[in-house]
């Protein structure tokens, strides 16, 4: 069974460190896309000489901007699970900064490993989750248990959980009845394909033709991190490893 790993990277001097990890893992049926803005980087060529693809692509949508692309390009192949990866920066988390992150996020390049070493941190790794799903066909999703959040039920209307609800993403794809209440906070996983199938319902580019451009808070991409996570609407659940 073929498996799809899509890395979305707009800051692209961070793939030495991603290919680090992925160059163990990608072999015939462990493929690897990536979506970049420009090919006018240092890092281009060997991003392009190294993976299966690489898509170029508006900067909109944020990194689901280009996890979106690349679905809808790759969504015909029979793939078992399809990783979300993105060079994730976080650049206000950074030292000098006075804003904050997650509990505990330890700035953002912590945050970013945190997030995608569960994921990916040796080809022994990714094969046991791998198995997870072969294992358990209710199981559509796995993230890092660390940044699993999960809020009251009540919302205040103060918060950017509340703001950010978009409703015409929720008119588009029919999800209006899925609960914010569950997410993993920087939106990196490993999720079936038939779950993406089952929740984008083809529209993914309908979706994508809508979302912002550069990077926004209360954006479209916030509010997608806020609900992709809830598999419980679709039959199936999330597990935290």
């Amino acid at each position: 069974m073929k498996n799809a790993i899509l890395l979305h990277l707009y800051y692209q001097d961070l793939w030495p460190e991603f290919w680090s990890y992925l160059k163990d893992i990608k072999d015939e049926n462990t493929h690897i896309y990536v979506t970049v803005h420009t090919t006018e980087t240092e890092w281009y060529n060997d991003i392009k000489s190294n993976v299966n693809e690489v898509f170029v692509i508006e900067n909109k949508g944020t990194d689901f901007g280009g996890f979106l692309y690349a679905y809808n390009k790759i969504k015909h192949i029979d793939y078992l699970t399809i990783t979300k990866l993105h060079g994730k920066k976080s650049l206000r988390l950074e030292p000098g900064s006075n804003m904050t992150g997650p509990k505990d996020a330890g700035g953002g390049a912590r945050w970013r490993k945190e997030l995608y070493l569960p994921l990916i941190e040796t080809k022994e790794k990714y094969t046991q989750n791998i198995s997870l799903f072969q294992k358990d066909p209710y199981l559509f999703m796995i993230g890092s248990k660390k940044f699993i959040q999960i809020t009251g039920i009540h919302v205040p209307r103060s918060s950017i959980k509340y703001h950010s609800r978009k409703y015409w993403i929720d008119s588009l794809l029919n999800i209006g009845h899925i609960s914010r209440e569950k997410h993993i906070s920087g939106s990196m996983f490993t999720c079936t394909k038939e779950y993406l199938n089952m929740f984008f319902k083809n529209k993914e580019l309908e979706l994508l033709s809508n979302m912002e451009e550069g990077y926004k808070l209360e954006s479209s991409g916030h509010h997608l991190e806020c609900v992709i996570c809830n598999c419980e609407p679709f039959g199936g659940h999330l597990l935290g490893i």
